[in-house]
């Protein structure tokens, strides 16, 4: 067979290749026969019994792979650990799957994997799937109804293949089956714009269609969502102000209802933030709801807990039990406080101590 180019540290006697473009009626698994030398011939057989069976154009793919066989498996449970082998085929690479239908069991679950005939070596088993709770063509439906909801065709396939949904749908089943309220984390971008009073739209990027699935949060509430018609007959009172409870997506906006009665929260670091860090500290949170996300530069952080802050009124050894600040007013009668990297819990609270204090908690060390 003449290719266009061999590289030596990317073939090797006994590897398998695809001839041909998958899923074209010609396409072939072959085997090179010998060991390759740099060039642009190359020795293949079909698995010892003689050369290509089809006849091939120029400029035809060659894929090298793996794996040229698929085994199938089954167990009672949603595990690999003692399968049953059902059955090992050949990769058809004149189709777009290889398939086979187990028609001794209703129930259980089939596990896939790959193997090399030729070196017994296989790759990691799939996801288990269940053999009940989907019919022959759920599959098939699930992806069109992805499709559907990302308003997506068959011209976006090199976007989000099918292949792409597949993947997603055994590695989510639970999601899927109980609707775990998220978009396909392959599709799933996060964008972020500060809330500005009596600003009713915010552009967002061109690429944001209409129609596409989507989730608007205000100070992390989630906005019921609305259509152009219905926006129309809500906003009849355009000068309405309060916290917006509607969100719809059009013209290249987020379009809110009503009107924010006050702009995002803001304040600035009191001190550095690292990479790794996971609090941060700020000059005052009062304005701050919980859970929620905060922007820094262009970074979205998002946070479950907003901390009250004091100071220290005085040094503080690594064995003392009573913290002295300058007021533990906002601060519940129990609870964790955290002085810098230490973490410490407390019973009791006076007016300007924190009492029964338990020093290192959480992993972290007493320090003075």
């Amino acid at each position: 067979m003449t290719v266009k180019a061999i590289d030596t540290n990317a073939w090797a006697d006994n590897d398998w290749l695809i001839l041909g473009e998958i899923g074209t009626g010609n396409a072939e698994v072959l085997q090179v026969k010998g060991s390759p030398t740099d060039g642009t011939s190359l020795s293949v057989d079909n698995a010892g019994s003689g050369g290509a069976r089809y006849n091939h154009a120029i400029n035809e793919p060659v894929y090298r792979i793996d794996f040229n066989q698929v085994e199938f498996n089954r167990n009672t449970t949603d595990t690999t650990s003692g399968v049953s082998v059902l059955t090992t085929a050949e990769v058809q690479p004149d189709d777009l799957f290889t398939r086979f239908e187990d028609t001794s069991n209703t129930t259980g679950f089939g596990f896939v994997r790959f193997k090399n005939s030729e070196t017994s070596a296989f790759s990691s088993y799939s996801d288990g799937i269940p053999y009940t709770g989907y019919g022959a063509k759920a599959l098939g439906r699930i992806i069109r109804g992805v499709r559907r909801i990302l308003s997506e065709t068959e011209a976006d396939i090199e976007h989000i293949t099918d292949q792409d949904i597949i993947e997603e749908v055994n590695e989510k089943q639970r999601d899927v089956a109980h609707d775990g309220g998220r978009l396909w984390p392959f599709y799933e971008t996060i964008r972020s714009s500060s809330q500005v009073a009596n600003q009713r739209r915010y552009t967002i990027d061109d690429n944001v269609e209409i129609g596409k699935a989507f989730t608007i949060t205000v100070d992390s509430q989630p906005m019921a969502k609305i259509d152009q018609d219905r926006f129309n007959i809500l906003n009849w009172d355009n000068l309405r102000t309060e916290d917006p409870t509607h969100a719809g997506v059009w013209n290249n906006r987020i379009v809110l209802w009503p009107l924010p009665s006050a702009s995002a929260s803001s304040d600035t670091l009191d001190g550095d933030v690292t990479a790794t860090a996971t609090t941060i500290m700020l000059d005052d949170v009062s304005d701050f709801r919980a859970p929620g996300r905060a922007l820094i530069n262009s970074e979205i952080i998002s946070y479950e807990n907003v901390l009250t802050k004091t100071a220290l009124d005085g040094t503080l050894t690594a064995a003392a039990t009573t913290v002295t600040v300058d007021s533990t007013t906002d601060f519940p009668s129990t609870g964790t406080i955290v002085i810098d990297d230490e973490e410490m819990t407390y019973s009791g609270t006076g007016s300007t101590t924190f009492t029964g204090v338990t020093r290192g908690v959480n992993s972290t060390s007493a320090v003075a």
